[in-house]
């Protein structure tokens, strides 16, 4: 009995109806095998017929049976949802809030499918649309995982080259319970509370799983002293601004309707490169760059490269546009806001170059936002 794979359990289950209890009951269940390798996930677990001790404890009515508490040695599967946004009024077509479409890739046999959420009370129409993906059958949690990370890579690109847009989320919980409310679920209802998750959430599919979410609304108030006055007031004194300085006073604005820290850091830094003038170079410097320009032109090198070496030459004779950022900003804000500005230059080649970066600077952004505006104000007001 214990070397055969199709064992035979008993669980129980519960038959809910909008959340009310209908019927428990116990059944057996024929345990899941692996495949003879290995390699692959279990197979689909089998029901046998018939239920007993089946009792009423609700009202009447047809419900879906939501199982609960496998126990005796079940092979245990693993499972992912992962939540992702698309722009208001971008869907996809063919699917729905009403039923899961099922995805198909080569190679894995893993049930995969995918759904529209239903908008909720809070949103508005331009709030995005939701997607969730879910994927249930994994024999390894390594495996569940790998293959949402796979699909959230999969779905940027996807996104990018329909030019829809796609937002796979940061695996962050946008709405989390107490451990006392999740043992309490799992104690009464016999399933996981899982967190509400923007990206990926991988976990074990047995007890399965519930979200409980709630939405609300705040507001956070600023209170704007003599708005009508200082409208007024601009107003008389307001010029024309340059292409620059209109660019970064748009960039800065906008900035404050970016709901994500990191976009908001990177157009904030931007505002900063936007405004500062590369100065020129010390004229020993520029000679000798002179120099190295003619020995350039007259070397047997192709039009092409010497081209380019001369380019890269002449751009030699301004400062760097990170020297251009710290000097404008020490000018006008004082030493200590040009060292928090080259850190947040710095932590912004990191993100670009590395896709990463360790440095607070890019969630702080209260420090940045002071610099930067005052910054702007001052060039503006000097033009």
């Amino acid at each position: 009995m214990h070397s055969s794979p199709n064992r035979l359990r008993e669980i129980r289950c519960q038959e809910l109806i909008s959340g009310t209890l209908v019927e428990e009951s116990r059944v057996r269940l024929l345990a899941p095998f692996l495949r003879p390798n290995g390699t692959g996930g279990p197979e689909r677990s089998q029901l046998e017929l018939g239920m007993w001790r089946g009792q009423a404890v609700g009202r009447a009515g047809r419900g879906a049976w939501l199982f609960y508490g496998m126990r005796g040695g079940l092979a245990v599967t693993f499972g992912f949802e992962l939540r992702f946004l698309t722009p208001a009024g971008r869907t996809i077509e063919g699917v729905g809030t009403d039923n899961d479409f099922p995805l198909k890739f080569s190679g894995i046999n893993e049930e995969v499918s995918l759904r529209q959420l239903p908008r909720r009370p809070i949103d508005v129409p331009s709030s995005p649309e939701r997607f969730l993906i879910k994927g249930s059958g994994f024999s390894k949690e390594d495996a569940a995982r790998a293959f949402g990370d796979r699909l959230k890579l999969v779905l940027a690109v996807v996104g990018c080259e329909t030019g829809m847009g796609t937002d796979v989320g940061r695996d962050h919980a946008t709405s989390s319970w107490a451990t006392s409310i999740q043992d309490a679920v799992r104690e009464q209802q016999g399933r996981q509370l899982r967190d509400i998750v923007h990206g990926l959430d991988v976990f074990p599919e047995d007890p399965p799983i519930t979200h409980l979410e709630i939405s609300m609304t705040g507001t956070s108030t600023l209170s704007l002293n003599n708005f009508p006055e200082k409208i007024a007031q601009e107003a008389t004194r307001i010029k024309p601004l340059p292409p620059k300085q209109s660019l970064a006073l748009e960039l800065y604005n906008l900035s404050h309707f970016e709901p994500d820290t990191k976009v908001r850091f990177l157009n904030l830094v931007t505002i900063i490169e936007v405004l500062a003038d590369r100065g020129r170079k010390a004229k020993g410097i520029r000679d000798k760059i002179d120099e190295l320009m003619r020995s350039v032109r007259t070397s047997e090198l192709s039009c092409e490269e010497k081209d380019s070496l001369t380019s890269g030459l002449g751009n030699l004779k301004r400062e760097s546009i990170s020297a251009a950022c710290r000097r404008m900003i020490a000018e006008r804000r004082g030493e200590e806001a040009a060292q928090h500005i080259a850190a947040c230059y710095e932590a912004r080649s990191e993100l670009l170059h590395d896709g990463k970066t360790s440095r607070p600077h890019v969630h702080d952004l209260g420090r940045l936002d002071e610099i930067v505006r005052h910054v702007l104000l001052a060039v503006i007001r000097a033009e």
